[in-house]
């Protein structure tokens, strides 16, 4: 038997400055915002290894449907124009670690366990 419990909504807060004043996005990553993002990008982004070299255009769509659910009037267009390509790696991390709680640093600690030798395959 599967017994599933529903997950505390978790959400992520983003803080965007403009010329205008700073405004607070609540962001959300589920099932709804990862089938809305793969309708338009064919990635799904439940799958932690699909968020290999993401590229900028489908990332601004991960980032646009996690909005979606508190802020249904913002647009793709919307993102592309408010997100500087300087913020691509700090975005990345936060959202890949939305979907996938702790997905980088177990890859960072599976990195640093190879580069010591510690996880090279057997010779025989």
């Amino acid at each position: 038997m599967l017994t599933l419990e529903q997950a505390i909504e978790n959400i992520l807060t983003l803080e965007l400055k403009t010329a205008e004043g700073a405004k607070t996005y609540n962001l959300v990553l589920n099932f709804d915002t990862i089938i809305k993002a793969e309708g338009v990008t064919g990635i799904n982004f439940a799958v932690p290894f699909n968020w290999q070299k993401l590229s900028a255009a489908n990332l601004s769509v991960i980032l646009w449907a996690s909005m979606l659910k508190y802020h249904p009037e913002v647009t793709l267009e919307n993102v592309r124009e408010w997100i500087p390509p300087a913020n691509y790696a700090d975005i990345f991390a936060a959202l890949i670690e939305l979907c996938h709680p702790k997905f980088l640093e177990r890859c960072l600690e599976a990195y640093k366990k190879t580069e010591a030798g510690e996880n090279q395959p057997s010779p025989v």
